[in-house]
């Protein structure tokens, strides 16, 4: 029957998505069998035809494996097609169960049984991952699975074991309960006490400031306005003091600020030279000529620590690169605009800075996709005034996108393809004329309102 219809070609994605109403696509959707038959389908090219598909579901996992389908002429009947589909559908499903291994069974049984309530779970093996809503509203992706796997084997043997995490994107106890000889179940819960792990991803920036702390090298810190470059000086320093000059300054008052660098630079009488200080020069770019070339001496004589910020090299001229070429070690800033990806990570950031040595609450995925589809052009002073006002609105959480300033809430829109333009003209018109009748728009178009509703949220049609 294959052969002798064109549009059933290998490849050929059948999601409603790209083909509207169609028995593949519509049984991805509901995870239901469905009978479509020829007047039904959304696409003018399948009217001719009358399909049946039945879902096939991996029995333990309840993942969708994908779809068994029959297809007939529009003026063919085949009764019985549903009951075989279905028969057919049951018997790859018990196959896809049997080939599992039997402490796979195990685990993936404990996992379902823990996931019906609130809290995270999580299912681990060496060839296994699963994970319900609540555990990746927590986890941020692969690096903090990698850690719990690598926890579980340090733990393997010890039976169950109840541990405090703290990893990148949430601090949780966690029990965890041996299954067989290479899978684990871990239960999440926000509870104090037991011991901690500590269990955080290293971050290249943070990388490059713990190595210039403990040789405590001049550092040259690089980036835009904004990207957190006093911040990271201040990291830098850690519990040391820092004293922050601005190097704008000299331009106004050249013989104060020189005065003040010197007073910075000094050992102040200690006699091995050595101070416990961070002098961090703020602007290196805006130095006039002079004062940038005795920055030089000065601190090629000084014994003092010492942290250049800059917009960049490439700000630099004369003397002000000279200066900078005296650090040994650089830090690079990315501007937020190219570290959206880490939103997860970077607002828990800011909470903690502002007093919330939790991280403060959840973040709710459509919060996290309206912010990362902002351009960020104020950077981290931008997104600490954001994620202040945030905390403000939803102290205890989740923050929703309705929790963001307003200017902040748009969603992100991606580009329609030619054939959903055409759809959303149809449907549009469709509600147009049936003065938004669901029901009547539904049926008109051949499709169930489940359907209907799910094309209007992914064509962007305001109803």
């Amino acid at each position: 029957m294959a052969d002798e219809i064109e549009e059933l070609t290998v490849g050929r994605r059948s999601t409603e998505e790209n083909l509207g109403t169609n028995s593949v696509g519509t049984a991805i959707e509901l995870r239901a069998a469905v009978r479509v038959d020829a007047d039904d389908h959304y696409a003018e090219e399948f009217r001719h035809l009358n399909c049946i598909g039945r879902p096939v579901v991996n029995p333990l996992t309840r993942r969708l494996v994908g779809v068994v389908n029959f297809a007939s002429a529009r003026g063919d009947r085949y009764p019985g097609m549903g009951a075989l589909l279905a028969e057919i559908a049951r018997t790859l499903e018990a196959e896809f169960a049997a080939s599992l291994p039997r402490e796979h069974v195990s685990l993936l049984q404990a996992f379902h049984a823990s996931r019906r309530g609130a809290r995270p779970v999580v299912a681990l093996g060496d060839d296994l991952l699963l994970a319900n809503d609540a555990a990746m509203s927590l986890l941020n992706g692969p690096g903090d699975f990698d850690h719990l796997r690598a926890l579980c084997r340090e733990l393997d043997g010890e039976g169950p074991a109840r541990v405090r995490l703290d990893l990148a994107s949430f601090d949780q106890e966690v029990t965890i309960k041996p299954h067989g000889s290479d899978g684990w179940l871990l239960e999440f819960a926000r509870r104090p006490g037991s011991h901690h792990v500590a269990a955080t991803r290293p971050d290249p920036v943070d990388a490059e400031l713990v190595f210039a702390r403990a040789r405590r090298v001049p550092t040259l810190i690089t980036g835009e306005p904004g990207a957190g470059r006093s911040s990271a000086a201040d990291k830098l320093a850690g519990d040391t003091e820092a004293v922050h000059i601005r190097c704008a300054d000299a331009a106004g008052s050249p013989t104060q600020w020189r005065h003040r660098l010197r007073a910075a630079l000094s050992p102040h009488g200690n006699p091995d030279g050595c101070v416990d200080r961070l002098v961090v020069l703020d602007g290196i770019e805006s130095l006039p000529p002079g004062c940038a070339r005795e920055a030089v001496d000065l601190i090629e004589r000084s014994r003092v620590w010492v942290a250049l910020i800059t917009l960049g090299h490439e700000h630099l001229t004369g003397d002000q690169s000279t200066l900078a070429a005296r650090c040994v070690a650089r830090v690079d800033l990315p501007p937020l605009r190219d570290r959206v990806s880490e939103l997860r990570t970077l607002v828990k950031d800011v909470a903690r800075r502002a007093g919330r040595p939790d991280g403060g609450p959840v973040w709710s995925t459509d919060a996290l996709d309206a912010l990362r589809a902002h351009r960020w052009p104020g950077n981290f002073h931008e997104l600490t005034m954001v994620v202040s006002q945030a905390l403000r609105t939803a102290d205890v959480g989740p923050v929703r996108i309705a929790d963001l300033p307003p200017a902040y809430q748009d969603r992100p829109r991606r580009a329609l393809t030619a054939l959903e333009q055409s759809e959303r003209q149809v449907i549009m018109t469709a509600l147009a004329s049936c003065g938004g009748n669901k029901r009547r728009v539904a049926s008109d178009l051949g499709m169930s309102r489940t359907t209907l509703y799910k094309r209007l949220r992914l064509l962007d049609i305001q109803h």
